[in-house]
């Protein structure tokens, strides 16, 4: 009985041991956690203002970025219309003179009828 009792507390003992070995190893973890995090912290307080900054730093860049896309676009566009334009003139340029030359032929032709008509009468 003795023996038993004896193997019994030895064992209730070791649990005891094995579990103040665990919550020690838990406390270790959770003061290296603690310490992580606190320094996480420490950290990101000391970041916050430079990326304040950096970010508005970087707002007034993307800013500009887009006031010279928006300048780009407003070249490229008045460059097509300039193109555009001279297109069309090109192109009213070439129908008034189809136009021209077509007249010109009407009038050689009525001029040709003219003639042949007094030629006609002269005969």
């Amino acid at each position: 009985k003795q023996w038993y009792q004896r193997r019994v507390r030895e064992e209730h003992e070791q649990k005891i041991k094995q579990l103040n070995e665990h919550l020690l190893l838990e406390k270790k973890l959770h003061e290296k956690e603690v310490k992580r995090l606190e320094e996480e912290n420490r950290k990101k307080k000391e970041m916050s203002a430079a990326k304040i900054q950096a970010h508005f730093r970087g707002m007034r860049t993307r800013k500009k970025h887009k006031e010279e896309l928006d300048r780009r676009i407003a070249q490229k566009k008045e460059e097509l219309m300039e193109e555009q334009l001279k297109y069309y003139e090109e192109l009213i340029r070439k129908e008034r003179e189809a136009v021209e030359a077509e007249l010109e032929r009407r009038k050689a032709e009525e001029e040709a009828k003219r003639k042949e008509e007094q030629r006609a009468e002269e005969i």
